[in-house]
């Protein structure tokens, strides 16, 4: 969610994203037009939808008080925890289930639900449509340097909504033979309550079509931004579309295939002394730029971009990669 920012930032995105730096609040000095990298940045937001249900299933079971076992667990559980085991080893989704169904499209889109205890006798179901989705947003920035949703990236598409209304409406359907779901009467209720699965992909998309002509991407199959030398981003921002799940795998397999190319780039270069310092991102050739993530909102005033000069170095965390490469 904030790499885009930092691209902003530094000159690199569309002309208007841009201007909001530069006529903005923050002080923020970007290059000049002349040097501006014209690229889809902050477009192809995707994330998924999560709908949210309590289900009254009519029987007297007993919920687990998990809160109290996480703030005074008991001697027993701490142990059971040392050997890998207990409820403390576990999430509180105790049932998934899986389905799909065809759009007007005929794109197929798939959901997933998770279950867990809520209440004595209740049953909270969280609801995602995983994968398959048409829709997507923009992310853009303010006067004040903060990340902002300029459109939504949830259900825009007539087909996606069309398709998400069906799969709850036969979900009601089937929970209203044995149970009953607390507030909820239709598929519109449970639309009206739609919550960010916070998944976040795609503002800086990978790809063959270079942004710069007329494409949708922003970095190419080696990570590297087009229009740029040595600026790599390895992070959730890449990937054009959302996982079936949620995103922590995707980032850790595209940063062990990043980490490779980025590398085989620059076999010649002899050793280096590292140094490291912040700037902004411009096309240079003189150090690699390092890209991080964040969340939406956060202030231009936190340092988001280090460049740092080494060898052939490359730190590889959970969440992001950070690249660096030798000076020329």
């Amino acid at each position: 969610m904030s790499t885009p920012r930092i691209l902003f930032n530094s000159g690199i995105g569309p002309a208007e994203q841009i201007k909001n730096v530069q006529s903005g609040s923050t002080g923020i000095t970007v290059p000049p037009q002349a040097e501006w990298i014209s690229l889809p940045v902050g477009q192809n937001l995707k994330d998924h939808p999560m709908f949210t249900i309590t289900v009254n299933t009519g029987s007297n079971f007993t919920a687990y008080n998990t809160s109290s076992v996480m703030s005074v667990p008991s001697a027993r559980d701490r142990r059971l925890f040392a050997q890998g085991s207990g409820v403390l080893t576990q999430g509180g989704h105790r049932l998934q289930f899986w389905t799909s169904n065809v759009g007007s499209d005929g794109v197929t889109r798939f959901y997933q639900g998770s279950c867990s205890p809520s209440a004595d006798g209740g049953i909270t179901m969280k609801l995602y449509l995983t994968h398959g989705a048409t829709s997507s947003g923009v992310l853009g920035i303010n006067d004040a340097g903060s990340t902002t949703l300029v459109s939504d990236p949830w259900l825009q598409t007539t087909e996606d909504k069309d398709a998400v209304t069906k799969f709850l409406d036969n979900l009601l359907s089937d929970l209203s033979k044995s149970f009953s779901v607390k507030g909820v009467s239709t598929a519109s209720d449970i639309l009206n309550d739609m919550t960010s699965g916070d998944h976040w992909v795609g503002t800086a998309k990978m790809g063959l079509d270079d942004g710069r002509e007329n494409g949708t991407s922003v970095v190419d199959t080696n990570t590297k931004v087009y229009g740029t030398e040595n600026l790599y981003i390895v992070d959730a921002s890449i990937h054009p579309d959302l996982p079936t799940g949620n995103t922590q795998a995707i980032v850790m397999v595209a940063a062990e295939a990043a980490v490779a190319r980025i590398l085989a780039q620059d076999n010649t270069q002899g050793s280096a002394s590292t140094s490291v310092s912040s700037m902004a991102a411009i096309p240079s050739s003189t150090a690699s730029a390092v890209i991080t993530g964040g969340s939406i909102g956060e202030s231009a005033a936190t340092p988001s971009l280090v460049v740092v000069t080494t060898t052939k170095t490359v730190m590889v965390t959970q969440t992001h990669t950070v690249t660096v490469m030798p000076t020329l």
